[in-house]
């Protein structure tokens, strides 16, 4: 029997025993990018060679393309609050049987008969905090 010696590899390392790459400024993407469009690197050997994630880079290159990486840009993406509060004390009597009806910005139509009106609010403070 003949005797075979492997090369030692090394230990794998856990994702927390590997040092975590530094976090960049934008300033800090925008001259990688720049330097890997300008060089003669492939993306994957760009980043391997700078310590660059390979999809953290490409989501840099789209965002300092296209602009997306800017406070604005930021806000835009910011999702509204789901309900609008309004207290029903601030609403006259009338003695209008007819329903209240809410329609929003995405299609959705709410109709409340006014009898409903007052149990659906109590029922909506008991299971949500305005």
């Amino acid at each position: 029997m003949t005797n075979l010696s492997l090369p030692q590899l090394p230990a794998p390392t856990s994702p927390a025993q590997r040092a975590r790459r530094p976090r960049r400024s934008r300033a800090q993407w925008a001259q990688l990018v720049a330097q890997q469009a300008d060089g003669d690197l492939s993306v994957a050997a760009f980043c391997e060679r700078h310590d660059v994630g390979v999809p953290g880079f490409y989501t840099w290159r789209r965002r300092i393309s296209t602009g997306d990486d800017t406070p604005a840009a930021e806000a835009a993406t910011v999702t509204p609050p789901r309900f609008l509060r309004f207290d029903t004390a601030d609403v006259a009597p009338t003695s209008d049987p007819a329903p209240i009806t809410a329609r929003f910005p995405d299609g959705v139509t709410l109709t409340v008969g006014r009898d409903d009106l007052q149990p659906l609010v109590a029922a909506l403070r008991e299971t949500t905090s305005c």
